[in-house]
C-alpha cells in the first residue's frame, strides 16, 4: 500500500475514533466539547484533529484542555497538549492566550520536545493568532554522513561529512476573515519565522481559503512559500462534531468561544510542526584533521569532445586520459583500450565520457576484461540520462568478461552506413554487423540505447549478439535495429548455453526499404527475415517488464516477436507487438528439432498485425512446455484466445 493511501486511511480512522469520544452526553462538561479532523492532500498526505475539553466556562468565557495530534506519510508526527483560557471582553471581541506541550518527530527522525504559547483574538467574522514555539531540550542531531565525490588524475576521491541537522526558536502569525456576509468563504494569512543554529533563518508566508459545505464538512486550499520548502500547495476536507457553533456564516460571538486554536503555519503539507535545517561539517579524525577523504577509485580514464591527443589513442602515457587532461573525440581505439587496460595500467578501466560524440574511425573495439563505459554529466560527477548521454559511433563493440556499458549510445557503423550502399557488390554471402558483441561472463548493459536510427543493416544484422557459455543483463536500456530489404535482423541474439536477463528494456526492429542501385548483384538464395529476440539450443532467457516491437515489413520474410530453437524462454508482462507484411507474422516461435524448448508467458500483450498472423508459430515439433498466464492476445485489432 503507498504511503498516500495510508496516509489517509490512518487519517480517516483517527478522526472516526476521536468522534466516538464525543458521544457521551455533553453535561459532564460546562460547554459542549468540540472535535476537529483535517485530511490534507499535498507532498505528503497528512492527517490532523484535536478535541477540546472545556473545564470550566458559560457563554462568556472557557477554560479548556486540547490535545492535538497529526501524522504525515513523510514519517514525520506530532502530539502535544494544551491549556488555554478564553473570555469575552466588552461583548466586543473573544481574547484568550493558550500554551501547548508535546513532542515531535521531525526530518531524519530526529524527535523535538516543544513549548508553544500563544494569545488570539476573535471577532464574529474575523480572528487572529500569535504563536511561539520553543524547542526544549536538544537542538542538534547528526542525522548521519554524506561524501561529496572529488576527482584528480586518474582518481575519484570522497569527502566525508557529517550531517547536522538543527532546530531553532521561532513565531507565526496568522490571521482569518469571513469574506462576504452570509457566506461560510474565510480567507487567511500568515506569516513564519525560525532560527534554527548555525544555519540559515526560515522565513516565509502562507495564504488559503476554507469553505463549509455543510455545518459539519468543509474544504481547504493552502499555499505556503518559505526559503527552505519553497512553494507548497495542500488541498483537503476537514470535519467538526459538536462545540457551540451553530452557524458557520455570521455566527455570534458565543458560538466561537470552542474553535479550533490555530497555530502551524510552517510546515504545510507535512506531520511535523517546526521546520529544521542541514549544515554539513566534515568528519574530523585524528589522523586526517583538515577532514576525512577516502579514494573511491584509481582507475578511471576521462574523455571529452574537447580532449586530447585526438590522434586515435596512440601512445597514451599516464598524463594522458585524466580529470585535467581527458582524451579526445577519437581516441576511444583499440590502441587506448590496450594501453590503459594493459599497459599502462589502469585495472578494470572506468572510462568516463561527459557527452557527445566519440568515433573509432571505422575499427572495431573489444574491450579487455573488466573495463566498463561510463556516459557522465559535463564534470563527470554523475551517470547522464537521456540525451546528454555519450555517442559511441563504432561498427562492433565486443564484451570480453566483467564489462558493463552504462548510460552510453552505442551505433552509427561508419564503414556500412547509408552511403555504403553506392556501388554495392554483395556476393557469395552477406554483410554482418554486430553493434555489441557479449563473450565471457558477468557483462552488463544498463541504461544504454544500442543502435541509432538510420543506421541501416546491409545485410544480416544483431543488435546484441549474446554468444555461448556466458551470463548477461539488459537493464533499463534499449536496443534498436534498422534493416532494407534483404537480410534478416535481430535485436537480440542469443547463442547456445547461454543466460540472459532482460527487463524494463525495448527492443525494436524496423525495415526501411530501399531502392538499390543497377550495380547491385545480389547472392542466390537471399532471404529477409527479422526477430525482436532469438535464441539457441540450450539457452535460458527471461524477459521482464519490456517492450518488443517490430514494424513496417515490406518483403516476403517472416517476422518474430520472441523466437527459439531450443531452450527456456520466461517473459513477465511483457508486451509484444507486431506489424509486419511478410509471408508469416508470428508473435511467439519456436523452431523445435532435437533440443527441448519451454516458454512460459506471465501478463503482458502479445499484438499481431498482418496478412497471415500467428500468436504463435510451430517449426518442427511443438514446444516441450508452452504456458500462459493473464496474456491478453490481438491478432489485427481483435481479442483471440492466446
Amino acid at each position: 500500500m503507498s504511503r498516500k493511501r495510508q496516509g489517509w486511511l490512518f487519517s480517516s480512522l483517527l478522526v472516526a475514533g476521536l468522534s466516538g469520544l464525543m458521544n457521551p452526553a455533553y453535561g459532564a462538561f460546562p460547554l459542549p466539547p468540540r472535535l476537529s479532523g483535517l485530511v490534507l492532500a499535498s507532498d505528503y498526505t497528512v492527517g490532523q484533529a484535536d478535541a477540546m475539553f472545556p473545564l470550566s466556562g458559560d457563554m462568556s468565557r472557557n477554560l479548556y484542555v486540547d490535545p492535538a495530534l497529526s501524522y504525515g506519510t513523510d514519517n514525520q508526527n506530532q502530539f502535544d497538549v494544551g491549556l488555554g483560557y478564553r473570555w469575552i471582553t466588552n461583548q466586543a471581541a473573544i481574547v484568550g492566550g493558550y500554551f501547548f506541550g508535546g513532542y515531535s518527530r521531525v526530518d531524519n527522525n530526529a524527535r523535538l520536545w516543544i513549548a508553544n504559547p500563544g494569545i488570539e483574538a476573535f471577532g464574529s467574522r474575523w480572528d487572529a493568532h500569535l504563536n511561539a514555539y520553543i524547542p526544549m531540550g536538544d537542538r542538534h542531531y547528526t542525522a548521519g554522513t554524506e561524501i561529496v565525490h572529488f576527482f584528480t588524475g586518474h582518481s575519484e576521491f570522497g569527502r566525508v561529512f557529517l550531517m547536522h541537522q538543527y532546530a531553532g526558536s521561532g513565531a507565526d502569525i496568522k490571521a482569518g476573515y469571513q469574506l462576504f456576509p452570509h457566506s461560510s468563504l474565510k480567507g487567511y494569512l500568515g506569516s513564519y519565522y525560525f532560527s534554527p543554529a548555525e544555519t540559515n533563518n526560515v522565513w516565509g508566508g502562507a495564504a488559503g481559503l476554507e469553505y463549509w459545505l455543510t455545518q459539519g464538512v468543509k474544504l481547504i486550499g493552502s499555499y505556503s512559500y518559505d526559503n527552505l520548502h519553497h512553494s507548497t500547495y495542500a488541498f483537503g476536507i476537514g470535519l467538526e462534531w459538536g462545540g457551540l457553533r451553530a452557524h458557520r456564516a455570521d455566527p455570534e460571538l458565543e458560538e466561537r468561544l470552542t474553535d479550533p486554536v490555530e497555530r502551524h503555519v510552517a510546515e504545510l503539507g507535512r506531520g511535523s510542526t517546526i521546520p529544521t535545517r542541514l549544515k554539513a561539517k566534515p568528519l574530523i579524525t585524528g589522523d586526517q584533521p583538515t577532514g576525512v577523504i577516502i579514494l573511491l577509485g584509481n582507475n578511471i580514464a576521462f574523455f571529452s569532445e574537447a580532449g586530447g591527443p585526438n590522434n586515435g589513442g596512440v601512445g597514451l602515457s599516464l598524463a594522458n586520459c585524466t580529470f585535467e587532461n581527458p582524451c579526445g573525440p577519437t581516441d576511444f581505439s583499440q590502441a587506448s583500450v590496450n594501453t590503459l587496460g594493459e599497459l599502462l595500467p589502469l585495472p578494470n578501466t572506468r572510462f568516463y565520457f561527459n557527452g557527445g560524440n566519440y568515433t573509432s574511425n571505422g575499427q572495431s573495439i573489444s574491450l579487455v576484461p573488466g573495463q566498463s563505459l561510463q556516459g557522465r554529466t559535463v564534470d563527470y560527477s554523475q551517470l547522464a540520462t537521456g540525451s546528454a548521454r555519450s555517442t559511441l559511433f563504432i561498427p562492433s563493440l565486443t564484451f570480453q568478461g566483467n564489462n558493463t556499458l552504462e548510460n552510453m549510445i552505442v551505433g552509427g557503423s561508419i564503414e556500412q552506413g547509408n552511403n555504403s550502399l553506392e556501388n554495392l557488390t554483395l556476393v557469395g554471402g552477406f554483410i554482418n554487423e554486430v553493434h555489441v558483441r557479449v563473450q565471457g561472463n558477468n557483462n552488463v548493459i544498463k541504461g544504454s540505447q544500442i543502435g541509432l536510427p538510420g543506421d541501416i543493416v546491409v545485410g544480416d544484422g544483431v543488435s546484441v549478439f549474446n554468444e555461448s557459455d556466458n551470463n548477461l543483463l539488459i537493464d533499463s536500456s534499449s536496443l534498436l535495429i534498422e534493416k532494407n530489404n534483404l537480410g534478416s535482423v535481430f535485436g537480440f541474439y542469443g547463442s547456445v548455453f547461454t543466460n540472459t536477463t532482460i527487463q524494463n528494456s525495448k527492443i525494436k526492429v524496423l525495415t526501411t526499404p530501399v531502392l538499390f542501385p543497377p550495380e547491385t548483384v545480389f547472392p542466390l538464395g537471399a532471404y529477409a527475415d527479422e526477430g525482436a529476440i532469438l535464441t539457441l539450443n540450450n539457452v535460458y532467457l527471461q524477459v521482464v517488464s519490456s517492450i518488443v516491437d517490430i514494424r513496417e515489413t515490406k518483403h516476403p520474410g517472416a517476422s518474430a516477436g520472441l523466437g527459439t530453437a531450443g531452450g527456456t524462454i520466461n517473459a513477465t508482462n511483457t508486451n509484444i507487438f507486431l506489424s509486419g507484411a511478410g509471408e508469416e507474422t508470428e508473435g511467439i516461435l519456436t523452431a523445435n528439432f532435437d533440443v527441448p524448448s519451454s516458454i512460459k508467458l506471465v501478463g503482458g500483450t502479445i499484438n499481431v498485425i498482418g496478412p497471415n498472423p500467428h500468436i504463435f508459430g510451430f517449426h518442427g515439433k511443438s514446444p516441450t512446455s508452452l504456458a500462459t498466464t493473464g496474456v491478453k492476445c490481438l491478432i489485427n485489432g481483435a481479442n483471440v484466445l492466446c
